[in-house]
């Protein structure tokens, strides 16, 4: 009997090691003010993101390999039993250390505690803590100045519309584009467009080859319901604003290139605070070829914020031209002559203005909203 009893107290006492320390030495549980890595407060929470930090208490001396930064979930679970979404930080601050973590869904608790690996063969952790992300908006993509006090997100995709059930969506992807299917426009059809008329918003089947047919103001398309989001969520930028994008930020000329995405030709944009993941970007336009990317290697850096607008082409009438050849995003803004200005580009220039031939008020062109920050 007293076998047994001793049997079971030390079986309870390894399991109660385990569970607090999950992967320390040896050498007995250590309390919260000795251990060699303490999990920090978070700051900066959003909808998506957040910074987290943590302290490690260590000779440096004494180890030859020392990796550390931050573990979390949104499964307490999960991360008690270490599987959670483990970052690395990329420098010590004196005894400092802090992560911002991206991707994360709005609304939703979070568990995190600080991790320390020392030698290639022992962790230790701190103590779990939780915090809680903001309401937001889950088609929201990037941080990107528009002028040099607003900055704006992107949606997740091109918009577009299915008039046989009046519903607008945005892509499921963002290399996404329906391309000739959009000639069967009508207030009838049953599949999806995604080239419109200029501030069709009201009336996104509107088609003509006669510029003069469209006598009616711009009509913002983000007055709609577009997915589950509240109509006047989502604006088109104007045309100061994509010139900013473009030209006006800091670092701009670095900040966007043609590129290929699962195959599909476009433009990438890069948001203000760009953090050069594992893959390599060339900037310019050069051509289609200049980034060539993967699904997953595309979500790398849709991770980061990247913004890949697809070569859709332009519709005049019911005509659907240079599909994969050219780009065309509309502004709200026209000239007051029947002449809109627009994002253009092909596979070596790219231009905020009214002058190519796919800008007239008659033609059909691609739609990527922004949500203001």
């Amino acid at each position: 009997m007293k076998k047994f009893s001793l049997l079971a107290f030390f079986a309870m006492a390894s399991l109660f090691v385990s569970c607090e320390q999950n992967g320390q030495n040896a050498s007995g549980v250590e309390d919260a003010t000795s251990r060699k890595v303490k999990t920090g407060n978070v700051y900066d929470i959003t909808a998506t993101k957040a910074t987290i930090t943590g302290t490690i208490n260590i000779n440096m001396s004494d180890f030859q390999d020392i990796s550390f930064g931050i573990m979390y979930s949104d499964s307490k679970e999960e991360l008690s039993a270490r599987k959670g979404n483990r970052n690395e930080a990329p420098y010590l601050n004196g005894e400092e250390f802090e992560i911002e973590i991206k991707g994360l869904k709005p609304q939703t608790m979070y568990y995190y505690c600080a991790w320390l690996f020392l030698n290639g063969k022992q962790y230790e952790y701190g103590d779990i803590k939780q915090f809680e992300t903001l309401d937001g908006n889950i088609y929201a993509i990037g941080e990107f100045s528009v002028s040099n006090s607003k900055k704006v997100a992107f949606s997740s995709g091109n918009l577009q519309y299915q008039a046989s059930t009046n519903t607008w969506r945005f892509a499921e992807n963002q290399w996404d584009y329906i391309g000739g299917a959009n000639s069967n426009i009508s207030s009838s059809y049953s599949g999806w467009i995604d080239l419109f008329g200029w501030g069709t918003g009201n009336n996104p089947t509107e088609s003509s080859e006669d510029a003069y047919d469209y006598n009616n103001g711009f009509t913002d398309w983000g007055k709609n319901t577009i997915n589950t989001e509240q109509p006047r969520t989502w604006r088109t930028l104007h045309t100061s604003e994509w010139e900013y994008i473009v030209s006006g930020r800091p670092n701009s000329h670095s900040l966007y290139g043609t590129a290929t995405v699962n195959n599909v030709y476009g433009l990438i944009l890069l948001p203000d605070d760009w953090n050069q993941p594992t893959l390599s970007f060339n900037s310019g336009l050069k051509d289609w070829n200049n980034n060539v990317y993967s699904i997953a290697q595309w979500k790398e850096l849709e991770y980061e914020g990247a913004i890949f607008l697809p070569a859709a082409g332009y519709r005049e009438g019911k005509r659907v031209e240079n599909v994969q050849l050219t780009g065309t995003y509309w502004a709200a803004t026209d000239n007051g002559n029947y002449r809109i200005y627009s994002l253009y580009f092909n596979n070596d220039e790219a231009e905020v203005g009214d002058s190519s031939y796919s800008c007239t008020r008659s033609n059909g062109a691609s739609v990527r909203l922004v949500t203001d920050l």
